[in-house]
């Protein structure tokens, strides 16, 4: 049961990992699509949307939480304390996003 739970939460950590990849590397090429500085809607009001250096930092940190909990979970040299350590910072990540959404709805 572990070894899904570890498999599925690295599916979901790489597809993350490639979205973030993916929208990061598109929005630097074309950044127009994005409305950047508060003219986009409901999404133009959050940080990561100011602006396109905010929106690139915001994927870069994405991307490095992603890689922070791979190594957490696959690392087994490592002491359990420290790869609970790695996983965290995209735990809290997780969080703020869904706590952002639900703020959204509500």
């Amino acid at each position: 049961m572990k070894s899904a739970i570890r498999w599925l939460a690295t599916c979901l950590a790489v597809l993350l990992l490639l979205a973030v990849g993916i929208d990061a590397l598109n929005a630097w090429r074309d950044s127009a699509p994005y409305h950047f500085g508060g003219d986009g809607g409901a999404m133009a009001n959050r940080w990561a949307y100011r602006s396109l250096a905010a929106y690139l930092l915001t994927a870069t940190l994405i991307a490095c939480a992603c890689v922070l909990a791979l190594l957490g979970m696959w690392a087994g040299s490592m002491a359990l304390p420290w790869r609970r350590a790695c996983v965290m910072p995209l735990l809290v990540l997780i969080g703020v996003i869904a706590t952002d959404w639900i703020s959204e709805i509500l």
